[in-house]
């Protein structure tokens, strides 16, 4: 496989990433209004809070995601320039 089929798996895997940060915890909210049992599982509360904790430490240690940098090196190998700035910012700034 080349390098620009591999970033945009990783430029997925990033959105969903992104959207399991936010999204989460609108369900949790949501599920604790309508009785969901499932927004109320550990494994998935522990999860969701592993994530923001990562992001939390990320931003606090002002660096990029992983993601966004892996991202970039394979899609500076296809000859396409990467993200100019993080994930987020970028595609709100496209939005």
């Amino acid at each position: 496989m080349d390098s620009g089929f591999w970033a945009d798996v990783i430029g997925i895997t990033h959105a969903v990433f992104v959207l399991f940060v936010v999204g989460g915890l609108a369900l949790i909210l949501a599920g604790w209004a309508a009785a969901w049992e499932w927004t109320q599982n550990r494994v998935f509360r522990f999860a969701h809070l592993a994530a923001i904790g990562f992001v939390v430490i990320q931003q606090w240690m002002g660096a990029w995601c992983p993601l966004t940098l892996w991202e970039n090196e394979l899609r500076r190998k296809e000859g396409v320039a990467g993200y100019e700035a993080e994930f987020i910012e970028y595609w709100l700034n496209a939005l």
